[in-house]
């Protein structure tokens, strides 16, 4: 049996379109056993059977622009017509001495073969060969036994063919409701697999909440209790001098805190955009170093500037880039000078910021880069555990990369990589 598919899909289609013009084909070739049984070329049973192969065929080219409901409508007159022209061949070729004649009997067998998934079709098809035999029967005088023991075999025949559509019809039904409701099941099980994962990232964004809120007030009560302290004294007398630049470092403490806050919601919300421009990544680099120096008043940066530094980047994304590794390098750095080498390498553009400090243990490597981590506790760090963070994500939107080398005791060795063009990747 060919399988009964929708006629709105492809498979479907093309599938009851071959069906339909093999039908035809074979009607056709039969055309032999006509001129066979009646020893000679005759014009009405050649031109009838032109009509009734001519019948399927058509309905096969005018497939692709039927509905549905139109191509049930044409398989019921294809059922009647499979019918009433087999029962009109074998009158012309010798009525009931037609060797065709108790072959009329598999005829609704054949449509429902043929035009499958549609028991009216074959019912049609049962009715016209019932009646045509039955006609045949008593155009040549036959008995009454004899015609009621043919009619009951065309009856059950039919019966036989409708029932067997009608089964099919109910199985396809079935099959489509099994369909539908695997469907509906694996969507089910998408929706499911998505708030699962939806429920994880917010419990992830909970948990991150909660330690930011502990790391925060942690630091941010460590400045303000030590400027309470220095305002009281103050009030006591104490000297002036010494006291306002203690204030002055507890402030920019505070204020740094406070751009870290700012940066990290920015970062977090997806807001940071790269403004991309012309940049030379060592005179960047160099002003930086140079600032820091005035600032501390003494040389702990040792900087090498090597090659074409040139290209296309974000200024501000790359300037915190900088101030956080050497921030990270300065304070985990036992006090040792800083080494900064900037240089080109092929199509990229290398920085590397090495400390000779304690070094990171393996296990501390793989989470430093992520939120509010750090290699040491909260009580001998200071800040939110961010930079790192930072960095990570400013020079992955750049397109590049950073590496961490470092063991225990043997200081670490911070390696950024970046393109020279836009290889940007979207921010998140």
């Amino acid at each position: 049996m060919t399988p009964a598919l929708s006629i709105r899909s492809t498979e479907g289609l093309a599938e009851r379109r071959n069906v339909l013009h093999a039908a035809g084909a074979v009607t056709l070739l039969f055309g032999i056993t006509d001129h066979a049984i009646l020893g000679r070329f005759a014009f009405a049973p050649s031109l009838l059977r032109i009509f009734w192969a001519g019948a399927p065929m058509g309905a096969g080219f005018a497939l692709p622009r039927m509905s549905d409901r139109y191509f049930k409508a044409v398989a019921v007159v294809l059922g009647f017509l499979s019918g009433a022209c087999f029962a009109g061949l074998v009158y012309l070729t010798g009525g009931t001495h037609s060797a065709m004649f108790h072959g009329m009997l598999a005829v609704p067998l054949t449509v429902a073969v043929v035009v499958q998934d549609y028991p009216r079709a074959t019912l049609t098809a049962g009715a016209a060969t019932f009646l045509g035999g039955a006609g045949i029967l008593l155009r040549v005088g036959t008995g009454p036994v004899e015609l009621a023991g043919w009619l009951i075999q065309a009856a059950g025949m039919s019966a036989l063919a409708v029932y067997a559509s009608a089964v099919y019809h109910r199985l396809r039904v079935r099959e489509r409701e099994l369909e539908r409701t695997q469907r509906e099941a694996e969507q089910r099980g998408m929706l499911f697999e998505s708030e699962r994962k939806a429920r994880q990232r917010a419990e992830s964004l909970l948990d991150a909440r909660d330690t930011f809120l502990s790391v925060a007030s942690h630091e941010l009560r460590t400045p303000l209790a030590v400027l309470q302290l220095r305002v009281d004294q103050l009030e006591r007398g104490a000297p002036v001098g010494m006291l306002l630049h203690r204030l002055q470092q507890q402030i920019n403490r505070l204020a740094r805190l406070a751009n870290d806050l700012l940066e990290t919601s920015v970062l977090v919300s997806g807001r940071k955009g790269l403004i991309l421009e012309r940049l030379d990544l060592g005179v960047l680099v160099e002003g930086i170093v140079l600032a820091l120096e005035l600032e501390r008043d003494g040389r702990m940066l040792d900087l090498t500037l090597q090659g074409d530094l040139r290209g296309r980047r974000d200024q501000s994304g790359l300037e915190r880039v900088v101030l956080n590794l050497l921030d990270n390098a300065s304070e985990y750095g036992g006090g040792l000078p800083v080494e900064i080498k900037v240089q080109a390498d092929g199509g990229e553009v290398v920085l590397v910021f090495i400390d000779h400090g304690a070094g990171i243990s393996p296990e501390d490597q793989v989470r430093i880069f992520q939120r509010f981590e750090r290699a040491v506790s909260h009580r001998k760090s200071r800040g939110f555990g961010i930079g790192l963070w930072v960095v990570s994500q400013v020079v992955e939107w750049h397109g590049g990369q950073v590496a961490l080398t470092s063991a225990p005791g043997g200081g670490s060795t911070f390696e950024v990589r970046l393109p020279r063009g836009p290889a940007l990747r979207p921010a998140p």
